[in-house]
């Protein structure tokens, strides 16, 4: 039987998670929690210095905590901070951001982030029997998503109408949507990749990596002070 505990949340870890102290003083990160709420917890994982928990119950909420606007928010592993408000979020990002560039000696101030809802451009989604989600945090188990409130409306419809349409396809597709609203999807290896394809384009996919061969326009492009930028398939972007 797994091990419980009650403790207070005393800040939180740049990964996000809450930190707080396990009965024998080891540090325990758990997820979904805010500074200074007492909490109980349950483990998931032991190691010699540290353990991860999951929260049972929240004993003594914080005045910021909200309710989450994802009915799958603490089940799906995408999203961390939907307990509290934007303008919140983005403090703690900057805040989080600033502590890491002090601590490798830059002086350099971080300024105000904007709130941003909707607008994730890049996900990494599970399809599977016709069901689109995301992985239950440190699972292989998919969490359907009727819905997703992070991820940009034009990229949900086309994930939405890919999965409707049924494809012969199983497993992880990296789907991303850049500032001309130009969606494509990177996938695996497929037995028939030209269906896999159409299905796609019918879905409003504009271009696709599949395995090795790549059809249409997937490359990614933005924006960054005035020079237009394109990036590879592949590529790691963020903005």
């Amino acid at each position: 039987m797994a091990d419980t505990v009650r403790l207070t949340v005393e800040r939180l870890a740049d990964t996000g998670e809450g930190i707080g102290r396990w009965r024998d003083g080891r540090i325990c990160f758990v997820p979904a929690v805010l500074p200074g709420e007492c909490v109980e917890v349950v483990s998931v994982e032991e190691r010699a210095r540290l353990v991860r928990g999951r929260v049972q119950a929240v004993i003594k909420a914080a005045p910021e905590r909200i309710e989450p606007d994802c009915p799958a928010f603490g089940t799906c592993g995408g999203c961390d901070w939907r307990m509290v408000n934007e303008h919140i979020q983005c403090q703690w990002r900057r805040d989080l951001l600033q502590q890491q560039l002090e601590h490798r000696g830059f002086t350099v101030a971080v300024g105000e982030l904007r709130p941003s809802a909707g607008r994730r451009c890049r996900v990494q989604v599970e399809h599977r029997d016709g069901q689109w989600g995301f992985l239950a945090r440190r699972s292989k188990q998919l969490v359907p998503t009727g819905k997703c409130p992070a991820m940009e409306p034009a990229l949900e419809a086309v994930v939405a109408a890919f999965a409707q349409l049924r494809p012969v396809y199983h497993g992880r597709i990296h789907w991303r949507c850049d500032e001309r609203g130009t969606i494509s999807a990177i996938c695996g290896p497929a037995d028939d990749a030209d269906s896999l394809y159409s299905a796609l384009l019918e879905a409003g996919a504009s271009g696709a990596v599949i395995g090795r061969r790549s059809f249409g326009d997937p490359a990614f492009q933005y924006s960054v002070a005035g020079v237009r930028l394109v990036a590879p398939p592949h590529a790691f972007t963020q903005v």
